[in-house]
């Protein structure tokens, strides 16, 4: 080992890791990977050649007086290349950290050291975990962070000129007054983002997620928003539909919401389990929410915080995404039988809008996006 701590300036062998990652820089890194393999093709090349060249005869001796120096050139080759890139993985997950860090001038001094590494241009940081990531301030122009969760993240008067967030999750993150121009948010996650103030001309959106999203003016002749999903509630027409269908099974309400639980409980037994009050008491307490909820369709200010609460109660419970969808099949065929002919399609689409609609909320306020 010593010949190579002689040309990479590493102390002493067994003090590799530590002079590895105090004295060396990425170049040097670099350097000892290209240094390891020549020796190891050398090495590997004079057994080759000596077994190839010499007559049967003297090739044994050939072996016997080099083969141990030249394996030891070899094994030593393979080993600081294996530890060097360790010692890189290691540095780049610490980068990668530092870069998804809380505290705003750490993450300030990740970026720029990303930067300079290129590791913000050329994908290395695709599907990273930056939750929470405090960026203000940040120089991300022309950043490729494609699929990366940045929820509840703070990017707010960052410099995000065609950046690339492909597919990322910016659920609640917060981009007010940043320079989004040329950025690419297509197929984006942006519920409950906010957008106030932020530089959007030349912006991407196709297939982006901006319900509830505080967009403030969007000049929509430069600004690529028109495949984004941007209806946060149901039209008059629709809240029409369901107040009126809900109107006519109230006299029966009790017997409609034991209809919804004996029809839920038939086609999911498991769920049973996760009702730990008397079930004729869960029961009552889903007519009198189902009252209030449907008659306060007009009212997004007052459904709200009562949706998000009740969301992270559910979540308390035990209650998971795919249970919702058990619940909204059986609210639905509970409402098929007990509405009959009334239970048209234009009736039907608006009550899956509105449930729709409901369970967003509440599972975002369930993992604590809202």
């Amino acid at each position: 080992m010593c010949i190579f701590a002689k040309i990479t300036r590493l102390n002493k062998p067994g003090h590799l890791f530590k002079s590895v990652k105090i004295a060396l820089s990425p170049k040097e890194f670099d350097r000892i990977n290209i240094i390891s393999l020549l020796f190891g093709i050398l090495g590997v090349s004079i057994l080759l050649l000596g077994i190839q060249l010499l007559h049967p005869g003297s090739y044994m001796g050939v072996l016997s007086n080099s083969y141990g120096g030249w394996l030891g050139i070899v094994a030593d080759a393979v080993l600081l290349y294996c530890i060097n890139n360790a010692i890189k993985r290691e540095e780049e997950q610490r980068l990668i950290e530092q870069f998804g860090s809380e505290s705003n001038a750490f993450a300030l001094d990740a970026t720029k050291k990303l930067r300079k590494k290129g590791w913000l241009n050329n994908g290395k940081l695709n599907e990273s975990n930056l939750v929470h990531a405090q960026l203000q301030n940040a120089n991300l122009g022309k950043s490729k962070l494609q699929n990366v969760d940045l929820s509840h993240a703070d990017l707010s008067n960052s410099f995000l000129v065609e950046a690339d967030f492909q597919g990322s999750n910016l659920t609640g993150a917060n981009l007010s007054k940043a320079e989004c121009r040329w950025a690419d948010f297509r197929n984006v996650n942006l519920r409950w983002a906010n957008l106030e103030g932020a530089i959007l001309d030349g912006a991407k959106f196709d297939g982006a997620d901006l319900r509830f999203a505080k967009l403030g003016k969007i000049n929509e002749r430069t600004t690529q928003i028109d495949n984004a999903i941007l209806q946060e509630g149901m039209s008059a027409e629709e809240i029409e539909l369901v107040q009126n269908s809900c109107k006519l099974i109230r006299k029966t309400m009790s017997e409609f919401s034991q209809a919804f639980y004996r029809e839920l409980f038939k086609a999911n037994p498991i769920i049973k389990k996760l009702f730990l009050t008397n079930i004729d008491n869960q029961a009552h307490k889903f007519a009198q929410f189902f009252e209030i909820l449907v008659g306060s369709l007009n009212d997004t200010e007052k459904l709200l915080p009562a949706l998000k609460s009740l969301g992270r109660r559910h979540a308390n419970y035990g209650v998971q995404e795919h249970h919702y969808t058990i619940v909204g099949a059986a609210l639905i065929q509970t409402l098929r039988k007990s509405l009959g002919t009334t239970f048209t399609n234009d009736v039907e689409q608006a009550w899956l809008k509105m449930y729709g609609l409901v369970t967003m909320i509440m599972i975002d306020a369930s993992k604590g996006l809202v």
